[in-house]
């Protein structure tokens, strides 16, 4: 019990010191974690809890939404707004049909998001000010 909350403490620490980049890196992580998750409770005919990891991926995925600034953004948020609304729709109809490929496409899109994320990162640090890629 004392180490559930020891790594709950240390998850919540380290989410608040993270930055706006590292954030998103986080929520992708989290989404593609849960898309496993799901994927093996798919595996093992436990719908309640498959039907729970995908609840939770698609909590993520309106976070990710409501994190975007269309102003700023501009088409590229547009864009990415409406990919999140499509890969939630297509992971509601994965959960009720329990089709494996609709969440294994869902996470394989995830998966180039968070990798194209981490270079855009990498590249801001190489080449800006570490406080304006935090």
């Amino acid at each position: 019990m004392v180490a559930l909350a020891a790594r709950d403490r240390y998850q919540q620490l380290h989410v608040e010191s993270a930055g706006k980049n590292q954030l998103v890196l986080m929520l992708y992580e989290g989404a593609i974690r849960f898309l496993w998750e799901a994927r093996q409770h798919m595996a093992a005919a436990e719908h309640e809890a498959q039907s729970a990891a995908i609840t939770r991926a698609q909590r993520i995925l309106t976070e990710l939404t409501c994190a975007l600034d269309l102003e700023v953004g501009g088409d590229l948020a547009r864009s990415l707004q409406a990919l999140y609304a499509h890969l939630h729709r297509r992971l509601t109809e994965a959960n009720v049909r329990s089709d494996l490929v609709g969440i294994t496409e869902v996470s394989d899109v995830l998966a180039d998001l968070l990798e194209a994320w981490k270079e855009a990162d990498r590249r801001c640090r190489a080449s800006a000010p570490a406080r304006m890629c935090a």
